[in-house]
């Protein structure tokens, strides 16, 4: 009786947790960590799975057996969470696969959980209510955030939109998910006469309103307002189709390993800038856009977790439908037509972490539902642990338990002593890895804000705590790298004019420096396939040309690194071209300026660059005719027309001049200017050594295949 008491309290703050947990979820933000919106939302996922585990463990223990409830969608959920670890172990970013499996794990944990506690129809509808709950509030403040109401004080929620779930896109998706569910539970507590059944029609009623009313108001948003100010931003379906293909069948090096488990479960961005197509270039919105989503969720499946996890995927698929359609069991189920809206949904659009969780959350609540009513599908097994002359372990149904011996019963006792410990263990290992990251999240956003102020020391010293505390991500190192190199930087802009810096200045800028190119290195072993990692350490090189022996070289080798990864993004020519023009060598800069033209022939500072360099060549009616492309191109930009107008005149007027005294034109020294549109990294200003400092061979080496 006693353990029975202590099983149902478990229960009952367990649905409890989920119901608090779940009203919060869709309007969590915070700007105490780096991920305004979604981060947050992790967090508390993280945190209610990890409760909910070990308040099971405590009760497998406390009633002495174990018991779980079987569901038809238990197995391919499994497999999908299987595949998506294989794809980690496989994946060349495999620190990044983790960081997003994670929460992917953390989300199915609560999909069991509902199934295991929410059992009784008191406690299915506190759940649905809930979800409804979340997703009304959340509609509440988009819409008073329309008509200039905002009730948080902090700037996030100052902007002109508000939308708590982190985009219209995610709001729309998940609204839509809740309009069936809000409308079927209103209709179905209004055949209630009990006074407490009339209160809460109306209150599901109202609260199906304003859902319906959010998501109209969501959905217009996102098809009238700019690309900038949260409107709509796909990849067009027909890129998402052909990288999706490319990363599973042209991954050189393992092409099993990625037509099998892909890439690696949330690691799309990578096989983005390595398999676009070069016709994205035509689009002048979203050719300069990183996409971290596919046009469709089954295109990220298939792309980052390969045939293995799209297979997975519509075996859940097919299982559900199947139980849905079941005996016309779909028209009894509220959660069955919001489900069809998520599958049908994810053949046609992105799906985040926020839809992912939500429709695991809602998947739950229909099995729970379902297994009111049936039972052949749906119901409690126990596992026991018996003697070897019948097995290692058995399960059996609470209506049909197993006949034990009074020796086996003994041995039973075991089973539920190991899960305990075995649940403890997982528990405090994700337990000790989510708090290490938070805590490393929370002092890196923590820098920013101390950059904000131009507190350098500060800055410093939080982003070395953040990396201390988890080293494995490379944003992290990507940014200190940049912050090493800017501290650097002051220290020499501190030395008077015409002075020598002392040899503990000196020593100081050496260390920031090396500190700067190790930290960015570090950033391309944890993800070598992310461009962004071999531009940022290209850039540094190339501010530390002069400074640092055979800068010009490395700076040259990690930008062809960041083109090998990303070969058809013309911005990635400009930066090499860039470089090569710094060094003063003007056929490779024509060269590289030129591939970034025919990539993109629409591209002002290519034609730009080109000029420059072809100036610096002697080729005066080349550039000329450069510069009259670039006027074509930004006719519509007057401040860009007059300074090109300018160049123009300028260099007219110098050809004139010397065709008048017969002498070579005089070509302007230094880096090229810049348009509006074309800032080019600044050389560092650093004092002059000699011998030049010398640092590790930062050469990239070819990226390990599995």
């Amino acid at each position: 009786m006693k353990n029975s008491s202590v099983s149902a309290y478990i229960e009952n703050v367990s649905v409890f947790l989920l119901g608090i947990g779940l009203i919060t979820f869709p309007i969590l933000f915070s700007t105490l960590t780096t991920e305004v919106f979604t981060l947050p939302k992790q967090i508390i996922i993280s945190v209610m799975a990890i409760i909910l585990l070990f308040l099971y463990g405590i009760k497998v223990i406390s009633d002495g057996r174990v018991v779980f409830k079987r569901t038809i969608f238990d197995l391919p959920l499994i497999i999908f969470l299987i595949i998506a670890g294989m794809s980690a172990y496989f994946s060349i970013n495999r620190y990044d696969v983790i960081i997003n499996y994670l929460p992917l794990l953390f989300s199915i944990i609560i999909f069991f959980s509902i199934t295991n506690y929410v059992k009784s129809e008191s406690s299915i509808l506190f759940i649905i209510a809930s979800v409804i709950a979340g997703g009304c509030i959340s509609a509440v403040l988009f819409l008073l955030s329309i008509f200039g109401i905002n009730i948080f004080p902090v700037s996030q929620g100052q902007i002109q939109i508000l939308t708590t779930l982190g985009s219209l896109m995610d709001q729309s998706i998940y609204l839509c998910m809740l309009i069936p569910v809000s409308i079927y539970s209103a209709l179905i507590l209004g055949k209630g006469k009990e006074s407490s059944q009339e209160i809460k029609k109306y209150i599901f009623i109202a609260s199906a309103i304003i859902i319906i009313i959010g998501a109209i108001a969501t959905i217009y948003k996102l098809f009238t307002l700019p690309i900038n100010s949260g409107g709509l931003t796909l990849l067009p379906f027909q890129i998402g189709f052909q990288t999706s293909l490319a990363a599973i069948s042209q991954d050189t090096g393992r092409l099993l390993q990625g037509f099998l488990f892909g890439s690696g479960f949330g690691t799309y961005a990578t096989d983005f800038t390595r398999f676009k197509p070069v016709t994205i270039n035509l689009d002048p919105t979203l050719w300069s856009l990183l996409f971290f989503k596919s046009s469709s969720f089954i295109f990220e499946i298939l792309s980052t977790t390969g045939v293995l996890g799209l297979s997975a995927f519509i075996f859940l698929s097919i299982r559900f439908v199947k139980e849905g359609l079941r005996e016309n069991q779909g028209n009894k189920n509220p959660l069955f037509v919001s489900l069809i809206i998520a599958i049908i949904a994810s053949m046609a659009l992105p799906f985040t972490f926020t839809i992912q969780t939500i429709i695991f959350v809602l998947l739950g609540l229909f099995a729970s539902i379902q297994g009111l009513h049936l039972n052949d599908k749906f119901f409690d097994v126990e596992i026991d642990l018996v003697t070897l002359r019948k097995g290692i372990f058995a399960t059996s149904t609470l209506e049909d338990p197993l006949h034990l011996t009074a020796e086996e019963k003994k041995i039973k006792k075991i089973l539920p002593a190991f899960i305990f410990v075995a649940i403890s263990s997982i528990v405090v290992g994700l337990g000790y890895i989510t708090s290490i990251y938070v805590l490393a999240d929370l002092a890196f956003q923590r820098s920013f804000i101390f950059a904000s102020k131009n507190d350098g020391s500060q800055t410093y010293n939080e982003q070395t705590k953040a990396i201390r505390l988890f080293p494995y991500k490379d944003s992290f190192y990507r940014v200190y790298s940049q912050t090493n190199l800017s501290l650097a930087i002051s220290v020499a802009s501190s030395i008077q004019k015409d002075s020598s810096p002392s040899a503990k200045t000196q020593q100081t800028i050496n260390t920031l420096i090396q500190q700067s190119i190790n930290s960015a290195r570090n950033a391309t072993t944890i993800s070598p396939l992310s461009s962004s990692n071999w531009q940022n350490i290209s850039f540094i090189y190339k501010d530390l040309i002069g400074y640092v022996k055979d800068a010009e070289r490395f700076a040259i080798l990690t930008n062809q690194q960041a083109i090998s990864i990303d070969p058809n993004n013309p911005q990635q020519y400009l930066n090499l071209g860039s470089i090569y023009y710094q060094l003063g060598q003007w056929d490779n800069a024509v060269h590289q300026f030129q591939i970034a033209i025919t990539l993109k022939n629409d591209l002002s500072n290519a034609y730009y660059n080109l000029g420059h360099a072809l100036e610096q060549k002697g080729d005066v009616e080349g550039a000329l005719l450069q510069y009259q492309a670039v006027k074509t191109i930004v006719a519509k930009d007057e401040k860009n027309v007059k300074q090109i107008t300018k160049e123009i005149e300028d260099l007219t007027a110098r050809v004139n001049n010397a065709l008048k005294k017969q002498t070579p034109i005089a070509n302007p020294e230094g880096t090229i200017p810049s348009l509006d549109n074309n800032s080019q990294p600044n050389v560092s200003q650093l004092p002059t050594i000699s011998p030049l400092l010398k640092v590790i061979n930062p050469s990239p080496s070819p990226v390990q295949k599995k």
